[in-house]
Parts: structure tokens; C-alpha cells; sequence
């Protein structure tokens, strides 16, 4: 495998700045706001949880019915392709409707971080991974567990129950490539990759529910663990060999020269016919929103961010 090692120590230093101003901000902010602070009166949790926007109606509701008040409602387009039929109908099943609020949400979020903390472990008991990749994998692990309490302790505090284990569907799918991966060879690139793909619908699932979360104080935690996991994606994205570096802009606002050369992917296939698609190192919390995909173990392998169908419920086992 081809990398710097002076350009990984750089970026784990880096993401352990990340983490560290994510995770500090947040508990300070969450434990003052969900645990009961006598020292901070009903208006100034108000003013920290809704921006000082809806003072009078958090006094009025409460903090908990604030934090569990989101409902989405899917909406359906008919077929332009509908054709007229007589006869009796087909009796058709209802689909149970299922209430997202921030619990659910949080219980989802909490659930693809364990699954991370297992898919690490699970890679790292393969031992093929070179020391300094090891290394990224060990960190990257210890702060996905930090995203994981944190999570459940906020879930608890708003009046959730916690949930503390992989997500069902997710782990699923993973369960399949790291079968894949062992039967391949167990190589090194191979589980960068599946790290690649996690961390990317990682950091895509977190900027998927900040406008959904309807508490700002979650929305920022949010924010601020989704920019966390998009750069364990960044540095990810430069272990692999036909990873494009996206040029960062420098204090003046420019590309340094340096960078403007590694924009370009090459398209690579392999012996099956099978397409690399490019991989582009992105270190910012604004991701495409779409379908993660990379080559594992020979196949074309996509995951796709969290949605309803994967979201953890109250009555999830």
C-alpha cells in the first residue's frame, strides 16, 4: 500500500482535534440542557434548546414534548403508467405507520455507530491490516464508541430508551462483504474500503437527520458528529489507491498548486470486468446525498444512508 505515513499522523491529529471540539462542546451543552440542571432556570434551557425563538411555548409544552414532536409524512405520486381494471381489487396490506421523532432518530444514530465499532473490530481481529492503518482503525473505533454514549445518553434523557447495539439492516449488509472479504484473501484494501463506504453513509445519514431533528441543541450535535465521520471518510479516501484528492482551499481562498493535481480519478477495472468507481477525499460534512459505492473482494459493493426502512424504533428488539 502506498501512502504518507507523515501525511496519516498529520490527518489523525487532525481528527482527533475534531473530536475532541465535538465532543466537549456537546456534552457540556446536552448535560446542562437533558439532565436537569438546577442551576439553570426553565427560560434559559428555552433560550439553549430553541435559540430564544419559542420561549413561551417551551414554558407551556416542556422540553420533552419539544424533543419528540417531529413527524415525517411520506407522500406518494401515482404511476403515470396506471391502467383502468374492472373486477374486484386485490386486497392489498396496510403499512404500519410509524412515528420519526428525535428518539428514533437518535436510537438510529446510535445503532450505526455501534455497527462501525463492530465492523472495526471485526477488521482488525482479520490481522492484515499494516501497523499504521491498524492504528487509524483503532482510533477511529475509540471515537465511534465516544459518538455511541453520548448518543445514548442523550436518548435517555429526553425519555428514550437507548440503544445500544449494531443497526439490523446495515449490519446485515455488512455481515455479507466482510464474509467476502475472508473468503478473498482477507486484503488490506479491501477492508479500507468497506471502511470507506461506512464512514461516507455515516457521515451522509448524520446530515440527513439534522433537519428533521427538532430540538437545535441535537441538530448541532448532529452537525457536529456528521463532520467527525466525514473526516474519518477524508482520511480513509487517501489509503485507497484510486482515491482523487478534492483540492482544499487554502487561508487566501485558493487551491494550493500542489493539490490541483490529484483532481482527476482514473477509472480502473478489474480482472472480472468489474469498474472502480472513483474515490474522492471530501473532509467536510456536506456530502452528495447518494448511494456510497467502492470495489470489495472483486464486486461492486453500495450502501445507501440511513431511512426509514433502517431507522431503529421503539419497538425495534
Amino acid at each position: 500500500m502506498d501512502f504518507s505515513t507523515d501525511d496519516l499522523r498529520r490527518d489523525l491529529r487532525d481528527s482527533r482535534d475534531e473530536q475532541r471540539a465535538a465532543m466537549g462542546s456537546m456534552r457540556e451543552l446536552l448535560a446542562r440542557v437533558f439532565s436537569g440542571d438546577e442551576h439553570l432556570a426553565a427560560d434559559q434551557k428555552a433560550d439553549l434548546l430553541l435559540g430564544g425563538v419559542a420561549r413561551r411555548r417551551f414554558l407551556k409544552i416542556g422540553g420533552l414534548s419539544v424533543a419528540t414532536a417531529a413527524v415525517l409524512a411520506a407522500c406518494g405520486r401515482p404511476s403515470r403508467d396506471e391502467v383502468p381494471q374492472t373486477g374486484d381489487a386485490p386486497t392489498l396490506e396496510t403499512i404500519p405507520s410509524r412515528s420519526i421523532d428525535d428518539v428514533v432518530l437518535l436510537r438510529t444514530a446510535s445503532s450505526l455507530e455501534h455497527t462501525a465499532i463492530d465492523t472495526y473490530e471485526a477488521a482488525l481481529g482479520l490481522g492484515v491490516l499494516p501497523a499504521e492503518v491498524a492504528d487509524v482503525a483503532k482510533l477511529f473505533q475509540s471515537q465511534h464508541r465516544e459518538h455511541a454514549k453520548l448518543i445514548e445518553q442523550t436518548t435517555a434523557s429526553i425519555g428514550g430508551e437507548p440503544y445500544t447495539t449494531s443497526n439490523p439492516v446495515v449490519q446485515a449488509q455488512v455481515d455479507t462483504v466482510v464474509a467476502s472479504i475472508v473468503e478473498a484473501g482477507g486484503k488490506p484494501e479491501d477492508i479500507i474500503a468497506l471502511a470507506y463506504v461506512l464512514e461516507t453513509v455515516a457521515a451522509e445519514t448524520y446530515q440527513t437527520v439534522v433537519p428533521v431533528l427538532t430540538v437545535p441543541a441535537l441538530r448541532e450535535g448532529a452537525m457536529r458528529i456528521g463532520g467527525v465521520e466525514a473526516r474519518h471518510s477524508a482520511v480513509i479516501a487517501k489509503l485507497m489507491p484510486n482515491s482523487a484528492v478534492v483540492p482544499l482551499l487554502g487561508g487566501a481562498g485558493e487551491a494550493t498548486a500542489e493539490t490541483t493535481t490529484t483532481v482527476a480519478a482514473t477509472t480502473e477495472t478489474t480482472a472480472a470486468g468489474v469498474e472502480y468507481p472513483p474515490i474522492y477525499q471530501v473532509p467536510s460534512a456536506f456530502q452528495p446525498l447518494t448511494s456510497v459505492t467502492a470495489v470489495i473482494a472483486g464486486e461492486q459493493v453500495s450502501m445507501d444512508p440511513l431511512g426509514p426502512n433502517s431507522f431503529v424504533y421503539a419497538d425495534s428488539e
